[in-house]
């Protein structure tokens, strides 16, 4: 399931790959994000975590774009991406082409938020 109304909101329905995916796509998504800003109020008092174990902050981050996402999107493309449909997929590429941000970055560990749950 994605949420149409952010960027890479998803809720995984299928165990991560068991080695991250770092590739062009990956390392954009990564650049994208490093470009957001986070919310003026400070924060939410909860956060999300996916079902693997993962994570993230208590901050809506706001992409170039002014598109909401959350701290988890570089995870999600780097250990999820098999729970993408093509389509959204394919959203989530124009999308990183459309903010023009055209850089790449290699995600640190904290942006990858390896699974913590052995099995799902």
């Amino acid at each position: 399931m994605i949420d149409p109304k952010g960027f890479l909101m998803i809720e995984p329905q299928s165990p991560p790959a068991a080695e991250p995916i770092i590739d062009a796509l990956t390392r954009q998504v990564t650049a994208l994000y490093r470009a957001s800003v986070t919310d003026a109020h400070g924060g939410y008092r909860g956060f999300h975590v996916c079902k693997c174990g993962a994570c993230s902050d208590n901050h809506d981050h706001f992409l170039p774009g002014h598109v909401l996402t959350n701290s988890l999107c570089i995870h999600y493309i780097a250990y999820h991406r098999h729970d993408l449909t093509r389509a959204q997929l394919g959203e989530v590429v124009c999308h990183v082409a459309e903010c023009g941000v055209g850089t790449e970055a290699e995600p640190t560990e904290d942006e990858l938020q390896r699974p913590r749950k052995k099995h799902y």
